[in-house]
């Protein structure tokens, strides 16, 4: 009977030195921030600085960013604002339209990749884009 409580005890011990490592879930958000920066980005940095503040995200995917500038901006301004560093922007590629960017803590999270399917138009002339992140947690 004490092996079996000895292995049992053991078990637990395991266990509880190994949850903690993975017990973080990694928060992910997507957001269209409609056409930023537009002519009125700044304006909205301080909207958006609240609620990223409050979401503490590991990754944000965002849809209609306008421009590389765009990105550097949101990244600088929003991300990084409190605390800078903490974030970093994957690659941007400039498409047809409004394009997607990522932003990711860097601490916990490293972007391997970052590709652009192109998709045909089903009901107009415009060529969509799906971006393909392909990230690993530190």
């Amino acid at each position: 009977m004490p092996n079996k409580f000895h292995r049992l005890l053991i078990l637990v011990a395991a266990i509880l030195i190994i949850l903690p490592i993975y017990s973080e879930a990694v928060k992910i958000a997507t957001w269209n921030i409609k056409k930023f920066p537009g002519t009125i980005g700044t304006e909205r940095e301080d909207d958006f600085r609240k609620v990223i503040e409050q979401l503490d995200l590991h990754i944000l995917v965002v849809q209609e960013m306008y421009s590389q500038g765009g990105v550097d901006q949101f990244l600088n301004n929003i991300m990084n604002y409190s605390s800078p560093g903490t974030y970093e922007a994957a690659e941007f590629k400039d498409g047809y339209d409004t394009d997607n960017a990522l932003f990711y803590k860097n601490s916990v999270i490293r972007c391997v990749s970052h590709e652009e399917i192109i998709v045909p138009p089903y009901n107009s002339d415009e060529l969509r884009e799906i971006s393909e992140y392909m990230l690993e947690i530190k």
